[in-house]
């Protein structure tokens, strides 16, 4: 318990301007042993509730049902698909992000059905957690459209 995840977050518009700039924390707020999984109860400015299992950390979607997702996956291999929020894709097990907090060597996933319209690219480092989010989104569905871009960098972590 107290790891501790601190993310600097900008937001771009079509013109290359910064619209808006901040931090996030996310924090371990308690654990507890439950069907002999150790759960934890993470912060986000909301409260998820997550499980780190063999195959990479799951998300509970519905607390009435005990249901979960995967949210990223380990031990993976380049071409792997897996369904949260609509599919990714693993599309490197091996990609070196420099972030704030320093260089790892990481996942990289990615939508696994690509679109014109929009694209995210999330880099995870077993051990560490999230490094780095991009996404980029067209700011209407017309070809050509310009894009805005959003990032998340993680900035510092504890982890105990």
């Amino acid at each position: 318990m107290g790891n501790q995840w601190v993310y600097r977050g900008t937001s771009i518009d079509t013109a290359g301007v910064i619209r808006d700039e901040g931090y996030d924390t996310n924090s371990v707020m308690r654990d507890t042993l439950t069907n002999g999984e150790q759960r934890y109860l993470v912060h986000f400015g909301f409260n998820l509730i997550f499980v780190n299992r063999p195959d990479g950390p799951w998300e509970q979607v519905d607390g009435r049902t005990n249901t979960w997702e995967m949210l990223r996956k380990y031990h993976a291999i380049k071409g792997d698909t897996f369904a949260w929020k609509g599919g990714i894709r693993v599309a490197s097990i091996d990609t070196l992000i420099t972030v704030p907090t320093g260089s790892y060597r990481s996942y990289h996933y990615t939508d696994a059905t690509p679109s014109p319209y929009k694209r995210s690219d999330d880099y995870m480092a077993p051990g560490v957690g999230f490094l780095k989010m991009e996404f980029r989104q067209r700011a209407d569905t017309k070809a050509g459209s310009p894009f805005s871009y959003g990032k998340i960098d993680l900035t510092s972590f504890r982890l105990h």
